[in-house]
């Protein structure tokens, strides 16, 4: 990838995140995916994840229960 993601490109980036980290935790390393850099925030009360690489910056919300 390279250049500005489409809507489905950063929807698969976070869907592979989310399969490899079911639940937030904080405090892990990142997961590199693809050309991306992806984490969960340290801002624990609202729990989201953002990926990031040169030209992209993509975040999405854990489910609030």
């Amino acid at each position: 990838m390279q250049g500005r993601l489409t809507c489905d490109q950063a929807a698969a980036v976070l869907f592979d995140y989310y399969a490899q980290r079911r639940e937030p935790t904080l405090n892990l390393p990142p997961l590199e995916i693809g050309p991306m850099s992806c984490n969960q925030t340290v801002e624990a009360v609202l729990p989201q994840v953002v990926c990031a690489d040169a030209d992209n910056v993509i975040y999405s919300m854990w489910p609030q229960t």
